[in-house]
């Protein structure tokens, strides 16, 4: 699409007649066959008088076509006089610029912008424009994996949103912290996010200056993408409609929607609906307007192709997006295409290639600190090796691998209790220079607390482990039934529950992992009857992908589980046939999830079995 139909488009939303289609051509071919100089100064003139109809016109064209508004806002630059434009229109067109390099994937101008337009607020103390360029930032560094400084503009962001009651700010950022929690696999304060954005998102027309907010079709698509990482298909694919049935859909986000459910589809193995998806999503590739746009998009098409077996298509899609990135610089995309490359070499037997290029993918990955594609990475290889008969290396891989998400859960950790101390210090910088103004937003007061909030909750982290010590210590020790493997998705949850409480309430937890396979196979059906002599009643025991037993531990430390492990290991050792018992041992840290326990507690097994 070029830019004068941009141009053209935006006119005749502006100034709406009733034409038929023969005038509507020959209007438009009049106006595109020469310089639009008419419709620049008709543009002018409203952005001089309601800046706000075609600006806020320009908001959602940007998600739509952002390389034509691009083209666009630059060229309306050059023709419109700037002395006329107010500063507040000036700095909402660079918004507009921000918000659209983003779209295309230029993270470094957008930076840019974002950081001579914060410099420009702070000249003309328009400090309502701040939060916006904040989130601009925030989410440019987020896309080059720079997370810690992220979430500081994010969270600063977020607080200024809610100070200045600005809804469109408030839910730009809750979107944007909904992308990050979920790319930890930190999923119910994503789906809180994401609830509470959609909940605010009727207040948008509401506010007063508007100056920026993402379609809700893309808030659906990403609550649509959250349920499907919990398990929740049938709530997916509600989302999912909600999104392909929301205004506006069409150009690039009739695209990324299309893609969307053409993975979540994949995932359901629903193959016809699948298919309908990709085509598509094909059929929508025209609607992109760079090199750029078109390498994020094949990148992502070939990682459907490849797990539907289509190589040859995945191959020549891949070669053609690592060519772009290695051009354009993009580190990290060009990662994680090699990579993918790497596993559709190794699929097809093409051995020497795939493992280059995974080894190349490694080096990318430890030079630049990506923690989590450098664990995809180590997974692939560990699973080609394993599948290989090589279990040496991949035993070594696996390891390489645990080390990694370690490394990153540890990263992710020091940046999140970083922020933590900073709002707590800014908290009480604020109640110290000024007695707190009650908020409006009540539907967002948790999101920030104030202090007192801050101080009951210290207060009932201190008391509540004392009464639930008190109360548990007068129960009985009962173990409860193993669970069947029939019923080990509800177990599951209910782990995942006590593991959420226990973050609530800052109590301690620990998760044991067990191998019963080498128990005698006439004694194994006695197994629970051994676990009753030492387990309490509400420890949780769960068998888990057919050869492992999980034990979770409530209200109890690593000091704790590790003489429950002394004592289980007394009780099991005259079962073994001949067999040591290793016991695997993963105690709560504050930002982990069930996988992440299990994960750790198979290393420390690993490790106990490497050892002996």
């Amino acid at each position: 699409m070029d830019f004068r139909y941009i141009l053209f488009s935006l006119i005749c939303w502006l100034m709406p007649i009733e034409i038929n289609s023969e005038e509507i051509n020959s209007t438009r071919n009049s106006a595109l066959s020469s310089e639009p100089d008419r419709i620049i100064h008709t543009i002018n003139t409203f952005l001089y008088n309601k800046p706000e109809e075609p600006l806020n016109r320009f908001n959602t064209l940007l998600y739509q076509y952002p390389n034509q508004v691009l083209a666009t806002v630059e060229h309306l630059e050059k023709k419109l006089s700037q002395n006329s434009l107010s500063d507040n229109v000036q700095l909402r067109i660079n918004l507009l610029k921000c918000n659209a390099y983003l779209q295309v994937g230029e993270n470094e101008a957008a930076l840019n912008l974002a950081k001579l337009s914060d410099t420009k607020i702070k000249s003309l103390k328009h400090e309502q424009a701040k939060p916006y360029f904040m989130l601009c930032m925030a989410e440019a560094y987020a896309n080059l994996n720079n997370i810690q400084l992220a979430l500081p503009l994010l969270y600063s962001a977020i607080t200024l949103a809610q100070q200045d009651e600005q809804p469109q700010a408030l839910i730009s950022g809750l979107w944007l912290r909904s992308r990050l929690d979920s790319r930890i696999e930190n999923f119910d304060p994503a789906k809180d996010d994401l609830t509470l954005a959609l909940d605010l998102y009727s207040e948008i027309e509401q506010q007063h200056n508007p100056w920026s907010w993402p379609p809700k079709a893309y808030l659906y698509a990403s609550m649509a993408k959250l349920h499907q990482k919990t398990g929740q298909t049938e709530k997916a694919e509600a989302f999912m409609l909600q999104a392909l049935n929301s205004p506006h859909v069409t150009g690039k986000i009739a695209l990324n929607l299309a893609l969307d459910m053409a993975k979540i589809t994949l995932e359901n193995k629903q193959e016809k609906k699948q298919r309908s998806a990709l085509k598509q999503a094909r059929l929508l590739l025209p609607e992109l307007g760079s090199e750029l746009e078109l390498a994020y998009a094949y990148s992502q098409i070939a990682y459907i192709d490849f797990h539907t077996r289509r190589f040859d298509s995945a191959t020549q899609l891949l070669n053609l997006s690592i060519k772009t990135f290695t051009k354009r610089h993009k580190t990290i995309e060009n990662m994680r295409a090699k990579c993918l490359l790497a596993q559709v070499k190794l699929t097809r037997g093409i051995k020497s290639e795939g493992i280059k290029l995974m080894l190349e993918t490694i080096n990318m990955g430890i030079q630049h600190q990506f923690y989590q594609d450098l664990e995809q990475a180590y997974r692939v290889l560990s699973q080609y090796y394993a599948e290989n008969g090589q279990f040496e290396r991949a035993f070594y891989y696996q390891e390489q691998r645990f080390e990694t998400q370690k490394n990153e859960n540890d990263y992710i950790k020091r940046i999140w209790l970083l922020q933590l101390k900073t709002d707590v210090s800014r908290q009480e910088a604020l109640n110290a220079s000024k007695t707190p103004q009650p908020i409006k937003y009540l539907k967002t007061s948790f999101i920030l607390p104030q202090s007192g909030y801050i101080i009951t909750v210290i207060l009932l982290l201190i008391l509540l482990p004392i009464i639930i010590y008190k109360y548990f210590s007068k129960t009985s020790y009962i173990a409860p039934n193993i669970q069947t493997p029939e019923k080990s998705l509800t177990a599951l949850s209910v782990m995942e529950q006590i593991l959420s409480l226990s973050k609530q309430d800052n109590t301690p937890l620990s998760l044991l992992l067990f191998n019963p396979s080498h128990i005698h196979k006439q004694q194994a059906p006695n197994l629970t009857t051994i676990l009753k002599q030492l387990l309490r009643e509400q420890d949780k025991v769960i068998q888990h992908n057919h050869h492992q037993l999980l034990i979770m531990l409530p209200h109890t430390s690593e000091k704790g589980a590790l003489n429950v492990i002394q004592q289980l290991t007394d009780l099991l050792s005259p079962w073994q046939e001949n067999h040591k018992v290793h016991i695997g041992l993963s105690t709560m840290q504050q930002f982990d999830n069930l996988e992440s326990m299990i994960k750790r507690a198979s290393i420390n097994l690993l490790s106990k079995i490497k050892s002996n």
